[in-house]
């Protein structure tokens, strides 16, 4: 059953619940606005509209509870908007709750490197699953503080991830989306709150949702997310095209095969033909459904169902790839086959594969990558930093 929402525009704004996506939204003059997904029928005057819009799309969209917008804004006494019928003062109250003109202000091109942080918020990543799961489940605040302290070190972007994307370890299954987005929203409005509070960095700091899902993605931007961080490159869900050309977001489309315990993956003869064209094609399919070209960037999938010298060919003719035109994003951090350059004798720790993952971080830029997604930000900034030396910058 869909449950209506009703305000007059010139109540005072107190809490809102969403129940269901159709809001039926009284106006001060009576006129009625009626949303549902992609219809809008409305009655009234081009002021009622704008605020209304404003309301729904800002404070509504992806959210159950809502506070009121004015007095989270920092109004010493209720602002009380909406009965004085200033439009434009409710428009920017909502905006600012939603910190919608911080995100605008963040990253808007990428072209210098960058690290990518990554922030698994899930309790079966292969490398730091569980690292923030308790007895009742995630530690939202310790989430956050690890976000925070991975920006200190140097990263311009933050991965927040809530499912697994590794699929062919034991016990690891598909994330429902509604699980998903209870992980991930609460730590991307707490990053978001938390660096509008910080100085202004160039570039400013992104937040980018790991999902396939289209939902989580949506529920993630409102939160304060800037970027979709997609594995399946836009094939697992056909509403996640259409949702980054709706919001202007950046997207990542990276490459996967299927990979199982029982069938390992085999070297391919032409892996970076197969691997490259298959991003340029999906690139191409992403502009075809209204993506904006500099907002599209490409991720070969280190380690998604390849051999393991087939990462490193990859790696080797990275710059294949970037000639494509795109920023490429590059994820080797602690995949296993950093293992195979370890001295004999050495344990393979993640301790050693982050120093390996340093290495190809440096490397990789030298080749024209420019966002390294990685899970020790110290030292792949490091690498940045001795790169960009060594070429005088």
């Amino acid at each position: 059953m869909v449950t209506a929402v009703s305000l007059s525009i010139r109540q005072q704004v107190k809490y809102w619940a969403v129940q269901e996506t159709v809001c039926n939204m009284g106006s001060a003059n009576g006129g009625n606005v009626w949303l549902s997904p992609g219809t809008i029928r409305l009655r009234g005057n081009r002021r009622t509209l704008d605020a209304v819009e404003a309301v729904h799309t800002l404070l509504l969209q992806g959210h159950r509870e809502i506070p009121d917008p004015c007095r989270h804004a920092g109004a010493q006494n209720h602002l009380r908007c909406g009965i004085l019928g200033d439009v434009k003062a409710c428009i920017s109250c909502c905006r600012s709750f939603m910190g919608l003109e911080k995100r605008m202000s963040t990253c808007t091109e990428i072209v210098r490197p960058m690290i990518m942080g990554v922030v698994n918020v899930t309790p079966d990543s292969f490398s730091d699953g569980g690292r923030f799961s308790t007895s009742t489940g995630i530690d939202h605040q310790a989430c956050i503080e690890q976000g925070l302290a991975l920006v200190q070190q140097g990263a311009s972007i933050l991965d927040i991830g809530g499912e697994a994307s590794s699929f062919h370890r034991p016990g690891v299954v598909p994330v429902p989306a509604d699980q998903q987005i209870h992980r991930v929203v609460p730590v991307i409005h707490g990053l978001a709150a938390s660096l509008g509070e910080l100085p202004k960095t160039d570039p400013a700091v992104l937040i980018s949702v790991d999902t396939r899902c289209s939902a989580v993605a949506q529920a993630a931007i409102s939160a304060g997310a800037g970027m979709i961080n997609d594995t399946s490159a836009g094939e697992h869900d056909p509403d996640m095209f259409p949702l980054a050309a709706r919001t202007g977001c950046f997207v990542v489309l990276m490459h996967m095969w299927v990979e199982s315990p029982q069938h390992p993956p085999l070297a391919r003869e032409n892996i970076c033909a197969d691997v490259f064209g298959y991003l340029q094609q999906r690139a191409k399919a992403a502009m075809e459904a209204g993506i904006v070209r500099d907002r599209i960037l490409l991720d070969p999938g280190l380690g998604f169902g390849k051999a393991t010298e087939d990462n490193w060919r990859i790696l080797s003719h990275i710059d294949q790839l970037v000639d494509c035109g795109f920023p490429v994003v590059l994820g080797a951090s602690r995949k296993r086959f950093l293992s195979t350059i370890i001295p004999d004798g050495a344990s393979d720790t993640w301790e050693q594969r982050d120093m390996a993952t340093a290495l190809v971080t440096g490397l990789a830029a030298q080749r024209g990558v420019l966002v390294h997604r990685v899970h020790n930000v110290g030292l792949a900034a490091m690498a940045l930093r001795v790169n960009a030396r060594c070429r005088g910058v």
